[in-house]
C-alpha cells in the first residue's frame, strides 16, 4: 500500500478541521452598530485577530470581540478617506488615504507617516500600502510609487506617474501588491505592470487590469475591473500561466453576476472575489476546481450596491464593505473552525531542471501562545507522500517543539534550500502543517505549493 494511501485519513482529518460546521449566514453592521460611516473602503485583520475598517469619509473603526471601536478626529492625524490598511514588522497599523498620505497608529494616536511631495496630488495614497519581506512599506500615490523604512524613516520614490497637463488621470498606480518573489504589481493606464524594487519594469500586460493576489502555492491571480467600454470588457478572474493571464471564470451565464474585483485569498488557498459594477452583486469562492456563489442580501435590481472592500479572515469568514450609505459592512459567517496557527508555503519557481536550486519559504501566523511541531512533506508524481528532511515514509517533525508566541507573524522565512538531483519528471507538491507538540492534533491549516520537474 502506498504511503499516500496510508496517510489519506490524516490529511482528511486536517481538511475536516477547517470544513464547514454550520450553514453560512450573513451578518450586517451599520452606523447603528458603531460604524463611523457606511461607506466601507478598506478591511484588514490585525495579528491580534481584530479587524480594522476604513471608511471613505470619516476615519476608521476597529472590530474587537464583537464590539466596534471608533478612531476619529480626536485620535491625532486620523485619515478621513481610507484606501488601504496593513501592518509593519512591529505590528503597528498603517493606513493609506486620500487626505493624509500613509499614516500609522502608535500609543493610541495616529501619526504622520510618509507621502510624496507634490503641490496638489502628493498626499493622495489611493494606490494602496503593502509591507515587503524586508520590512519596508510601499505606497502607491497619484504621482508615483515609493518605499518607506518605518525603522529609519528613510524612503525613496522609484516610479513616477506619467502626467498629462499636470494631471495623472488614468495613469496613477492602483491596487499595489508585492508577491513572494518581491516583485511589485500595480494597475496604471488600463494595464497591469510588474516591476522590481528598483523601479525597473519587468513586464506589462496591456490587455489586463485590476487587482493582483497570490495563493499560498505561489500562483498569481487577477481580479479584473469591469470596463465601461463599447462593447464592454466584462470583469473576470484570471490565473497567471507562464507569461499570460488565462481566464478561470465560470462560463458566462452560470451565475447572476460575474467575479472580478475586488479579490482575496483565504488561508486555505480559496480565491474569493466580489462583483463590481451595475447589476447583481455577489461573492464568489473558487477552490481550484469549482465556483461557489453567494448572493449578497444588500443588493437589489433597483439599487445595485458595488463592493468596495473584501477580506477573508483567519476563520475563513468573508468581510464585505459596500459604498452604499445605508448598507454598511457585511460578514459571511461560514462557520469554519478557527485554527490557532495559519501556515502558507511557497517555492521560488514553478518549473525546475536538474541542478536548479529550490528555495522553500514559509509564512506563519499564530494567534495564541502554544508549542507546536512543524511537519513538511512532499507528494511525488506517483502519489507517494514523503516527509522532509529525511524524506522517509514516517511522520517526523521538522521543527520539533517550535514555540509560537501570540501574534507571531513570520513572512518569507527560508525554510530550506535544495539543489535538485535527477528525479522523475512530473508534478510535485510540498505540504506543511503544524500539530500541537507531542500530539497528532492539528493546530493549523494544511499549506501546499505545486511545482514541476522538467527533463
Amino acid at each position: 500500500m502506498c504511503v499516500f494511501t496510508r496517510l489519506v485519513p490524516l490529511l482528511l482529518l486536517l481538511t475536516l478541521s477547517v470544513a464547514l460546521s454550520a450553514e453560512p449566514v450573513w451578518e450586517q453592521f451599520t452606523t447603528e452598530d458603531g460604524l463611523i460611516s457606511s461607506d466601507v473602503t478598506a478591511l484588514f485583520e490585525a495579528r491580534d485577530g481584530s479587524v480594522w475598517i476604513g471608511t471613505f469619509r470619516d476615519g476608521l473603526n476597529q472590530y474587537v470581540d464583537g464590539e466596534i471601536l471608533t478612531w476619529d478626529s480626536g485620535a491625532g492625524w486620523v485619515p478621513n478617506m481610507v484606501c488601504d490598511i496593513c501592518d509593519d514588522a512591529e505590528g503597528r497599523i498603517w493606513a493609506s488615504s486620500r487626505d493624509k498620505g500613509c499614516v500609522y497608529l502608535e500609543n493610541s494616536l495616529w501619526e504622520e507617516g510618509f507621502y510624496l511631495l507634490h503641490s496638489f496630488w502628493g498626499a493622495w495614497a489611493e494606490g494602496g500600502i503593502e509591507r515587503a519581506v524586508d520590512g519596508r512599506l510601499w505606497g502607491g500615490f497619484y504621482v508615483g510609487i515609493m518605499w518607506h523604512d518605518p525603522m529609519s524613516g528613510v524612503g525613496e520614490q522609484v516610479w513616477s506617474t506619467p502626467l498629462v497637463n499636470g494631471d495623472p488621470q488614468d495613469s496613477r498606480p492602483l491596487h499595489l501588491f508585492i508577491d513572494s518573489t518581491a516583485a511589485i504589481w500595480f494597475q496604471s493606464n488600463r494595464q497591469m505592470i510588474k516591476m522590481d524594487q528598483d523601479g525597473n519594469i519587468i513586464r506589462t500586460y496591456p490587455d489586463r487590469f485590476g487587482e493582483i493576489v497570490e495563493s499560498p502555492d505561489g500562483t498569481i491571480w487577477l481580479g479584473r475591473w469591469w470596463d465601461y467600454t463599447d462593447p464592454p470588457d466584462w470583469s473576470g478572474v484570471d490565473r497567471l500561466d507562464g507569461d499570460k493571464f488565462v481566464s478561470v471564470s465560470p462560463p458566462a451565464g452560470s451565475f447572476p453576476a460575474e467575479p472580478g474585483w475586488p479579490i482575496r485569498v483565504t488561508a486555505g488557498g480559496e480565491i474569493v472575489s466580489g462583483s463590481y459594477g451595475w447589476g447583481s452583486c455577489g461573492i464568489f469562492i473558487y477552490d481550484g476546481a469549482e465556483w461557489e456563489y453567494w448572493e449578497t442580501p444588500f443588493d437589489s435590481p433597483d439599487t445595485p450596491v458595488p463592493i468596495w472592500a473584501l477580506m477573508a479572515d483567519r476563520r475563513g469568514d468573508i468581510w464585505v464593505g459596500t459604498e452604499n450609505i445605508d448598507r454598511g459592512l457585511w460578514v459571511l459567517r461560514r462557520g469554519i473552525t478557527e485554527s490557532d496557527v495559519a501556515v502558507a508555503l511557497s517555492v521560488n519557481a514553478i518549473q525546475y531542471h536538474l541542478g536548479d536550486t529550490m528555495n522553500a519559504y514559509l509564512d506563519i501566523r499564530s494567534s495564541v501562545l502554544r508549542t507546536v511541531d512543524l511537519y513538511v512533506a512532499i507528494q511525488l508524481p506517483a502519489g507517494d507522500l514523503l516527509f522532509y528532511p529525511s524524506l522517509g515514509v514516517s511522520w517526523s517533525a521538522y521543527w520539533p517543539g517550535l514555540v509560537l508566541p501570540a501574534g507571531t507573524d513570520v513572512k518569507g522565512y527560508r525554510l530550506f534550500s535544495l539543489t535538485l538531483p535527477d528525479i522523475p519528471a512530473g508534478t510535485y507538491r510540498w505540504y506543511a502543517a503544524c500539530t500541537y507538540a507531542g500530539t497528532m492534533e492539528f493546530a493549523s491549516n494544511i499549506a501546499s505549493c505545486e511545482w514541476q520537474f522538467v527533463k
